[in-house]
């Protein structure tokens, strides 16, 4: 992670991350919430486009 310390940056990156995992838990096990699921992908600022690129 080439972020020189910025933590705002590594959080974003973590939210991003974690939302597309959650996303694709609940696509392929089903076992989340999918209101909790589509806030986490919310407050990571994800649009449905930019989650597929990522997945």
């Amino acid at each position: 992670m080439l972020t020189a310390g910025n933590k705002d940056l590594i959080k974003e990156t973590y939210r991003k991350l974690i939302s597309v995992r959650l996303s694709k838990r609940l696509q392929e096990v089903g076992d989340l919430d999918a209101d909790k699921v589509q806030e986490a992908i919310s407050q990571a600022g994800l649009t449905p486009e930019a989650k597929k690129s990522i997945a």
